[in-house]
């Protein structure tokens, strides 16, 4: 069985149409083959205002499917391709393209300055198997809930997008309280709050001086007006930051400006000790300065 990574940008020339159709020009036609699995990837988020598009602003996978029929665009004049999707499945969350400070996909020696210019890419089944396994999804044969769920786009989350103004201290005291849940998952619950991966998370959390560990009905109205604050002032900082150090960054995650989620750091700037915990399969970095609320 063969398989493939497939790019699907932001902001594109070709007609793709998540979960059902790809188009992509001729040269990947060896790779797109009836029966080829594939796994759909999005880069580094460079435009704002798809924030309430995306699962995350970080390059990420975000669901898998299989290659159905081929047949050539009639309307191209470079000879493109259509290629059918089918069983599609989505992730309900974003799986970054590096985890613990390595890329998911091996990159030759020989193509590190340019392996994520190909928009489409083999990889073997340790690859694939590798992000399957962080994904709400081990199972490829599994069935969806419904008919609904397999051809919608996992873009279509109804979030409010983090930098949104209708993401208001009251809007969001909403939210928190209407869940039981540790307040992280709920910030990256991309239903309710579009745009916080997992690293964004906790640097929120760290700034608005709240536990990963609490219960997102637990926090006190003037707490979450903190997180309020710190999830604009965070999200926006980091833009800053990208966009001042690394401006021809296309993929990949940039932590150096980070505060707490540091795979790396032993203590914040104060000293503190970064602490590591689980939160929904994913790594949380956070110190016992950050209050909890329970």
């Amino acid at each position: 069985m063969n398989y493939v990574v497939i790019t699907e940008n932001d902001v594109s020339q070709w007609k793709d149409n998540t979960g059902r159709e790809y188009h992509f020009p001729k040269r990947y036609l060896k790779y797109l083959t009836k029966g080829t699995v594939i796994v759909y990837y999005k880069g580094r988020m460079k435009d704002t205002s798809f924030a309430s598009k995306r699962m995350t602003r970080d390059p990420h996978y975000f669901g898998f499917a299989v290659i159905g029929e081929v047949k050539q665009d009639n309307n191209s004049e470079k000879n493109d391709y259509y290629a059918e999707i089918i069983n599609f499945k989505p992730f309900s969350y974003p799986v970054l393209a590096k985890q613990n400070g390595q890329f998911i996909e091996k990159i030759p020696n020989s193509r590190l300055k340019n392996y994520w210019r190909d928009g489409v890419r083999p990889v073997d089944e340790e690859t694939f198997n590798s992000i399957i396994a962080l994904s709400d999804l081990n199972n490829f044969n599994a069935t969806n809930d419904s008919e609904q769920e397999i051809n919608e786009s996992y873009t279509s989350s109804e979030g409010i997008d983090a930098l949104s103004p209708e993401l208001t201290p009251k809007t969001l005291t909403e939210l928190l309280q209407a869940s039981k849940a540790k307040i992280k998952t709920v910030l990256m619950d991309q239903k309710l709050i579009g745009g916080i991966g997992n690293a964004y998370a906790d640097e929120i959390l760290y700034a608005a001086q709240i536990s990963p560990l609490s219960i997102a009905n637990k926090i006190p109205k003037k707490q979450v007006q903190h997180l309020a604050k710190a999830i604009v002032h965070v999200l926006e900082d980091a833009e800053k930051q990208i966009e001042k150090k690394h401006p021809d960054i296309i993929s990949g995650e940039i932590r150096d400006f980070m505060k707490v989620h540091r795979k790396n750091a032993k203590t914040d700037a104060y000293g503190d000790e970064i602490l590591q915990t689980k939160i929904g399969g994913r790594t949380t970095y956070y110190t016992d300065r950050q209050e909890i609320f329970a």
